[in-house]
């Protein structure tokens, strides 16, 4: 009998929340809203994408190349260690 009770609120509630979605998406169809931002062309937008992201990697990579390699791997050393000596501060204070 519990297991009955059980299904019968789990549908009832699903109906509920069928409901209120259906009721919030045709309000805003009725405010003339669009249902979701369209944008004029999908391969524009994603060269767009590519190529600001292409630019990020190009900027970094001559950073990189920059600075020679014993020195970055210093230099990430040092950062991993602080790091290391951060997290056992803190867990010491618990």
């Amino acid at each position: 009998m519990r297991t009955l009770l059980k299904w019968a609120l789990v549908a009832l509630g699903a109906t509920a929340l069928a409901r209120w979605w259906r009721e919030r998406r045709a309000s805003r169809v009725a405010q003339g809203e669009p249902p979701a931002p369209a944008s004029a062309d999908p391969k524009e937008e994603l060269r767009r994408t590519l190529a600001a992201s292409r630019s990020l990697d190009a900027s970094t990579s001559q950073a990189m190349e920059e600075t020679p390699l014993d020195e970055r791997r210093a230099e990430v050393h040092a950062e991993a260690m602080a790091a290391i000596d951060e997290m056992r501060s803190t867990d010491g204070a618990r």
